[in-house]
């Protein structure tokens, strides 16, 4: 068995705002299910004065309906409101580019995994062999090394437009990405490492896009949901 060399790349510092909201989770991971459903929810910054209004009363309503809320104090519920204000008042770009990295560094760093060792922003190769595995321009966001097999992420906030299924076919980018993930894994497998390769999404409902991976060839790349993250990052079955 060859030995196996992960290469980080260069990763942009992460925004002030983003740290301050995963910190926050990191205290009440009761925010994590909500962060995730809103990320899925709303995908537009605030666009007028009155939509802005609206929306703002929307999301103080799904903070108060929502279950895990009951027990965080209000001066932590408005910490929150505040930075999810902060982040809809982004530009169109800023904000698509933030919900992207929300969702890696939850992925980063809440996981609970008991691993060896884990990277970021990960190319794969052979210590013998200078080349990358699979498609040298793809990576996986984040990658454990757990002892005995690797949990290989992609983080798509929403798989279902990343995927874009339409007439039994996936749009060429995620075409690209799934053939690398799918390389990745059965090059891993073929020289003796388990692995498993996953999109990480805020979606809730996945069996379409499940079921068209299957069928497309992917099956060996499976979806976690925002209820998968959420066990994965507080061990709480839901």
């Amino acid at each position: 068995m060859r030995k196996l060399v992960f290469e980080e790349m260069q990763a942009c510092p992460l925004d002030h705002k983003i740290n301050q909201m995963i910190t926050l989770i990191k205290q009440h991971n009761e925010f994590l299910l909500l962060l995730l459903d809103i990320l899925n929810r709303y995908k537009s910054p605030y666009k007028n004065p009155d939509d802005t209004v609206q929306r703002i009363e929307e999301l103080e309503s799904l903070i108060i309906i929502s279950d895990e809320m009951i027990d965080i104090p209000t001066n932590k519920k408005d910490l929150f409101k505040n930075y999810l204000d902060q982040l809809y008042y982004l530009s169109e770009n800023e904000l698509h580019d933030a919900r992207g990295d929300i969702l890696e560094e939850i992925v980063y760093s809440l996981s609970l995994y008991v691993f060896k060792s884990k990277y970021r922003e990960s190319k794969l190769y052979f210590d013998n062999d200078s080349n990358y595995i699979g498609e040298t321009e793809h990576n996986f966001d984040s990658v454990f090394d757990l002892g005995s097999k690797f949990e290989l992420m992609e983080c798509k906030v929403d798989v279902s437009t990343f995927l874009n299924h339409r007439r039994g076919y996936f749009k060429r980018k995620a075409r690209r990405k799934l053939k690398y993930m799918r390389e990745v894994h059965n090059t891993l497998k073929t020289e003796g490492y388990k692995n498993s390769v996953y999109l990480v999404c805020s979606n809730l409902n996945v069996a379409d896009e499940t079921r068209a991976l299957n069928e497309n060839g992917y099956e060996c790349v499976k979806i976690l949901n925002r209820e998968d993250l959420y066990e994965i990052c507080t061990n709480t079955q839901k």
